[in-house]
């Protein structure tokens, strides 16, 4: 029976695994059609076999009820909600009511399954190795020029919705626009290789990797992006050697006071130059700019504004010119689909993992915190990224009990996904985590 537990423990790895990777590099399933969701659907239903066999011991490691109740209310609760809602005012008959089923039932296959067999830190595991995968190919992007001319990779990534590989100027200053469309996610990634920096005696590796991590999600080009990738090298820099923060600072400022211009090209609403490619950036503000006036057009309803209009509605605007499901103000688009008290409930559920972590694990409370930041002005949470994610950080932040543990290592994921130990993992939980506090 032991060997047929070790055998359906790994292929439930590999699964997750595959379910990963399979969202983090494939989200709109362009290539591999309905592969997320499919081994997503899979990995639950081997999750509730291996569960069954082991008397669904793992739940144990869980604070079991309130990890029901969250992942109830914000993937069936209130979603269940907003269709009702949908239909019940037949404002948008023709409404794509059924965006986000998908996007929560891929949470609750993900959730339920990790909740169900294997350690609770499998998850983020996958999570994080996805991430830091694709943080080395957005490096390795720039050598397919060798094969490909970068206007053919673009079209490419354009077509499958996988990446935008362009230049953009912002004054004087040129920079590769390396934006693969999953990079927001790479936070979590470049917070996970900063604390294990932070940790670690021997920086070297986990400082490149940092360097590596980093350097990717700033490549992604967007303002947010950036903004929070300037944030996070300086803290991290700040945590590893004082000395070294204290000589770049003054060099960043200088660098800084001569490409003021620079600076005011990545933020401004209106270029000097409408054809230089910083104007890209402005249409962005200006769209932007366009929702917030819909927007308050359309909570002037005060039915409409508290109890929402439904997962079918889109947001109308004389500017585009058509009707949008999703825009990239996230935090309006949840009180536009759910109404005010469903975006405080949500707001609730998101604030809920990061006080949990303030006891558990510091780098999955910053990268939550800065994805959070990230999807104020863009659509991340809403979607397979956002939920994989979540995935990882609510089941870290409902593990019992509560303590503080380094980032966990490689060889702690090695031995979790591919040892033996993983499915004596499920039956003695604690004995694995005490282990990979002292390693």
């Amino acid at each position: 029976m032991s060997e047929r537990l070790r055998t359906l423990d790994f292929w439930t790895g590999l699964l997750l695994v595959g379910t990963v990777f399979a969202a983090v590099f494939d989200p709109a399933g362009s290539i591999l059609p309905h592969v997320k969701y499919a081994g997503a659907l899979l990995f639950a239903m081997l999750s509730l076999v291996a569960g069954w066999r082991t008397g669904f011991v793992s739940l144990r490691q869980y604070d079991a009820r309130k990890l029901i109740a969250y992942v109830a209310l914000f993937a069936v609760v209130i979603p269940v909600y907003a269709i009702g809602v949908h239909f019940a005012r037949g404002d948008y008959p023709g409404g794509p009511w059924s965006i986000y089923v998908g996007t929560f039932l891929f949470l609750v296959l993900v959730v339920g399954g990790a909740a169900l067999s294997g350690p609770p830190k499998r998850v983020e595991m996958a999570v994080v190795t996805a991430l830091t995968t694709l943080s080395v190919f957005v490096w390795i992007m720039p050598v397919l020029d060798v094969f490909l001319t970068r206007t053919q990779i673009d079209i490419f990534g354009a077509e499958h919705q996988l990446w935008s590989y362009q230049f953009r100027e912002y004054g004087t200053i040129k920079l590769p626009y390396l934006y693969y469309y999953t990079s927001p996610m790479l936070v979590l990634a470049v917070c996970y290789w900063g604390y294990r920096a932070i940790r670690a005696r021997a920086r070297s590796v986990e400082f490149a990797m940092l360097c590596v991590t980093l350097l990717a999600f700033f490549l992604s080009g967007t303002r947010a992006d950036m903004i929070v990738a300037v944030i996070l090298a300086g803290f991290f820099l700040w945590q590893i050697s004082r000395p070294v923060f204290a000589a770049v600072i003054p060099v960043m400022t200088f660098l800084a006071v001569v490409g003021r211009q620079s600076l005011g090209q990545i933020v401004a609403a209106h270029p000097a130059d409408p054809g230089d490619v910083s104007s890209l950036t402005a249409q962005s503000t200006a769209k932007k700019l366009d929702y917030l006036h819909t927007y308050a057009h359309l909570f002037s309803d005060p039915v409409g504004l508290i109890f929402g209009y439904g997962t079918g509605s889109c947001l109308r605007s004389d500017a585009i010119n058509e009707c949008l499901p999703v825009t990239e103000l996230t935090y309006l688009d949840t009180i536009r689909l759910f109404g005010l008290l469903g975006a405080m409930v949500y707001l609730a559920l998101f604030i809920y993992p990061l006080w949990r972590h303030l006891r558990r694990s510091h780098y999955l409370l910053a990268g939550w915190l800065a994805y959070l930041a990230l999807a104020g002005a863009n659509p991340y949470i809403f979607s397979t990224n956002g939920m994989t994610v979540l995935a990882a950080v609510l089941l870290g932040a409902m593990v019992v009990p509560a303590r503080k543990e380094p980032p966990w290592t490689c060889r702690d994921a090695r031995e979790t996904f591919w040892s033996p130990r993983a499915s004596a993992g499920s039956k003695q939980p604690r004995v694995e985590q005490g282990s990979e506090r002292t390693a």
